[in-house]
């Protein structure tokens, strides 16, 4: 159940009402717990209200990316390859990629956030904060900017995996993010 600030209005289930934008996010789909989320045995696109515990920091916070589609790059010797388009690239820009702890009242899951997302949170791109870093910054160093995930709470709107329910590791790729604005889920 969903409570909501400056309002007696309490649902449960579909939220609406929230404002334009959470409207838009949500549309007419209901929120799961990190819990069902774990649970789904098909392919699809979830709901999830969730809290950033932590940063999962065995994997680098961005990548070098293919300047005309954004996709990752492979190397063959002293060639780099778009690995989605196969053309050589010339020069790169780093994206955003990070993977987040999450969590809610029922369990824990890992997110996969890329570069449209992270940058709308942090109102800064993954260029520009490596060159804050500077150059002395080792590679996979985390940037302060990092720090400003954790504890906040999101509506995640994720993509479940075809093996979810089977796969005790799923990690769920963020299509998209908004801030609660205040009103909590009790």
């Amino acid at each position: 159940m969903c409570s909501f600030p400056d309002s007696n209005q309490q649902k449960s289930g579909q939220l609406t009402q929230l404002s334009n934008d959470t409207n838009d996010f949500l549309k007419e789909e209901s929120i799961k717990d990190v819990s069902n989320l774990l649970e789904i045995n098909k392919a699809g696109i979830c709901v999830c209200l969730a809290t950033i515990e932590d940063i999962d920091i065995q994997y680098n916070w961005y990548y070098d990316a293919c300047k005309r589609c954004n996709n990752g790059l492979v190397k063959e010797g002293d060639v780099t390859r778009c690995r989605k388009e196969n053309h050589v690239v010339k020069s790169t820009i780093p994206r955003f990629k990070i993977k987040f702890i999450v969590s809610d009242k029922t369990a824990d899951a890992s997110f996969l956030m890329f570069d449209k997302e992270v940058s709308k949170l942090v109102r800064k791109t993954a260029k520009e904060i490596l060159d804050l870093q500077g150059k002395d910054a080792i590679e996979t160093t985390f940037p302060e900017e990092s720090k400003f995930f954790l504890g906040k709470r999101y509506l995640f709107r994720v993509k479940v995996p075809n093996n979810n329910a089977v796969d005790e590791n799923s990690t769920y790729t963020v299509v998209s993010t908004t801030e609660t604005n205040g009103w909590d889920c009790i």
